[in-house]
């Protein structure tokens, strides 16, 4: 984003990573960016316009990701990549800032450490040629890294923050889902401990008879054997208006139902499928078209030959869910 507000959309395109450590793919993404920048520079020339490939960690502001171990990793060497290439820009900036003769005092220095590690200069001239490079180079950076790391203990601490100000975003599905499964979980507990009579229970057939012509005893076994509940609601709707079957269920009908009464085509949540926050859209979209989904119902039962539900239509029309009011 420019400072007179206008702003650019850039796209970074997808790899495959030959690796999944997150090292692997750091060195992945700086390899592609390397390749991105040296492209465009290339292209044109000599130019004022040239780019540093450093400009593109030093932008990073955070990164989105799920939570395996190796995306968080990734993230803290993308941060650590960030901070890094921060103070070898400023140190960099500040070293060739420097008059003449104490630039090449550093230089100088900095060389004389080279051969040194080299075990003195016959073991320098023993290296090979790209091997030199490879070590100035490397000693180059650490001398412009030293000095950016000076120039940023030197600023004011909301001046630090802002710069290696970066924020890993990780994906939020697993919580939604354990807030819903522990929120379902906490409320029938809290029925049970304050004596109030939850939702209705829904029986299959067999249950059903037995609760309502067995002994006690298979009463009791029928109460405990069945479900009931937002959750088990959102699943039985599911099978009755979106049935992964296309030949089961009531979806068909159900959106030409809906484009007559609304004038928009309704799919009822894909509750069969291991889907995060189906079950939240599907509570949604019964609490908020309750009473046409009442109707519609109705017009299914009025519509066949014996007007009767059968035993899924039934528990899903008489539900007595005290929150959606879901009674005929």
């Amino acid at each position: 984003m420019k400072e007179n507000g206008d702003r650019k959309l850039l796209h970074l395109s997808v790899h495959s990573a030959t690796h999944h450590t997150a090292e692997k793919q750091l060195h992945g993404l700086q390899d592609q960016v390397s390749l991105i920048y040296a492209t465009y520079n290339e292209t044109i020339g000599h130019s004022p316009s040239i780019v540093d490939a450093r400009s593109f960690p030093s932008k990073l502001r955070g990164v989105c990701t799920d939570h395996a171990a190796d995306q968080k990793l990734l993230a803290e060497l993308l941060k650590d990549w960030k901070k890094c290439t921060d103070r070898e820009s400023r140190g960099e900036e500040k070293l060739l800032s420097l008059p003449p003769e104490e630039l090449i005092a550093v230089l100088l220095k900095a060389s004389q450490e080279d051969i040194q590690a080299a075990v003195g200069l016959d073991g320098w001239n023993a290296l090979s040629e790209s091997e030199k490079l490879s070590r100035n180079a490397a000693k180059y950076q650490d001398v412009c890294f030293q000095i950016g790391q000076k120039l940023f203990a030197a600023l004011k601490p909301k001046e630090q923050e802002e710069s290696d100000w970066f924020v890993r975003v990780g994906c939020c599905m697993h919580k939604q889902l354990n807030t819903i499964k522990g929120g379902a979980a906490a409320i029938r507990e809290l029925w049970i401990k304050l004596g109030i009579e939850g939702p209705m229970k829904y029986f299959n057939k067999d249950n059903s008879a037995a609760y309502h012509v067995g002994d006690e005893a298979s009463r009791t076994r029928a109460m405990d054997a069945s479900q009931s509940g937002a959750v088990k609601l959102t699943s039985l709707s599911g099978s009755l208006f979106n049935h992964k079957d296309d030949k089961k269920g009531h979806q068909g009908s159900l959106a030409i139902f809906f484009e007559g009464k609304t004038g928009r085509f309704v799919r009822f949540p894909d509750t069969s499928n291991t889907r995060y926050q189906s079950h939240c859209e599907a509570a949604a979209e019964l609490i908020v078209q309750l009473d046409l989904y009442i109707v519609f119902l109705e017009e299914i039962k009025e519509k066949k030959d014996n007007r009767t539900f059968n035993n899924l239509e039934i528990k899903a029309y008489r539900t007595s869910l005290p929150s959606l009011k879901w009674q005929f």
